[in-house]
């Protein structure tokens, strides 16, 4: 006699027990507590994952928006800047300003300190940050 475990409700496996059934019984229950584990678990790791996408997609998007706006700038930059040294210097300067975001605990004083450290050096030297928005 086969019965499909998915089909198996209380009352079949209450009738199993009272007919003494003790191998029969043994296997029935622990098909349904695994059954049952098993739907547990799967909704545990469901609702932990539909948690943690949100987080994850707001740091692509933001991973994304920033590789979008620095190439954006590069290309524009490229056509206002002749010069390459002055090119050049404007990416080397976005994109520590990018590191320095991502690794800073603290991001609002250090990219502070950051920008008017660089301002401060680079007006020494040409003034080539006089013309970018900071």
């Amino acid at each position: 006699m086969y019965i499909d475990p998915g089909s198996i409700d209380i009352f079949t496996y209450f009738f199993f027990q009272s007919m003494r059934m003790e191998c029969f019984s043994i296997s029935v229950s622990s098909t349904i507590s695994f059954r049952s584990v098993l739907l547990f678990l799967g909704y545990r790791s469901f609702t932990s994952l539909v948690r943690f996408i949100p987080r994850y997609l707001m740091l692509l998007g933001a991973i994304v928006n920033g590789i979008n706006s620095l190439i954006s700038l590069s290309s524009v930059s490229l056509l206002v800047y002749r010069n390459v040294t002055d090119f050049l210097a404007l990416i080397l300067y976005l994109a520590t300003l990018l590191n320095c975001y991502m690794t800073s605990s603290n991001i609002g004083v250090e990219s502070f300190e950051f920008s008017i450290y660089s301002i401060m050096s680079s007006a020494k030297r040409e003034g080539l940050t006089s013309s970018l928005p900071i």
